[in-house]
């Protein structure tokens, strides 16, 4: 649970980054706000048990980056007045990943592809809700931008572990990942975007199932299969 959370907070951070060099402040200040208002709530209980120092200093920084954006009167100037902070963010993303994550887990190739698939099943949400709306406005194209945003965090945790698939499925799951993007970028409807999703998730089960019979990838394997 956490490293996934930390994986969508780390997805905004990019997609905030992404839309101040566009020129896009308006986006970029509802990108912050995500990590602050809706994921850092679910992941606080946890973290401030494993890792209360860490925990409040995440949460400081995580609600003055949406303030910070929100105070500058161009896109330049929230970039020059964030850059520290996105920096320190990062570094903390890594730190407690690197420390709530067993060795185990960062061992098994399944922790990261249920990772993927989680990252995944958020970008499919996204996405319906986007084709849910019936004008193109500013939540049209936020939702947009999570869907692509959460699709190449997926895939990313995807190429931790994409030596371990032998080359055909590996390149297949490559490539329903940008037809997803491509799909996204377009405009296609949402159930082929969902059955390409639905396509890597089976590719994955598949996978675990043929790396051995240890407990953890039998269980992945299950998850993948409901």
């Amino acid at each position: 649970i956490v490293f996934i959370n930390l994986q969508r907070i780390g997805t905004q951070l990019n997609l905030t980054e992404y839309s101040l060099s566009n020129g896009d402040i308006e986006a970029a200040f509802q990108h912050a706000y995500i990590p602050h208002s809706v994921t850092f709530p679910v992941l606080k209980p946890i973290l401030s048990e494993v890792d209360p120092a860490s925990s409040k200093s995440l949460e400081g920084l995580l609600t003055d980056l949406s303030i910070k954006i929100r105070a500058s009167t161009s896109p330049e100037e929230a970039k020059s007045n964030i850059r520290s902070d996105v920096v320190t963010i990062n570094n903390l993303l890594n730190t407690i990943s690197n420390s709530t994550a067993t060795q185990g887990s960062i061992e098994d190739s399944g922790f990261f592809l249920q990772t993927s698939a989680v990252l995944l099943e958020d970008a499919i949400q996204s996405y319906q809700q986007l084709n849910a709306s019936a004008t193109q406005d500013d939540s049209g194209t936020l939702n947009r931008q999570n869907a692509l945003g959460l699709v190449i965090s997926s895939m990313v945790n995807f190429e931790k572990v994409a030596d371990s698939f032998e080359d055909p499925r590996r390149e297949e799951v490559r490539s329903f990942y940008g037809q997803m993007q491509e799909g996204i970028e377009n405009n296609i409807p949402f159930d082929t975007v969902a059955s390409i999703a639905s396509a890597i998730e089976r590719d994955f089960s598949e996978e675990l199932n043929l790396s051995g019979g240890s407990e953890s990838a039998s269980e992945q394997a299950k998850y993948f299969s409901t």
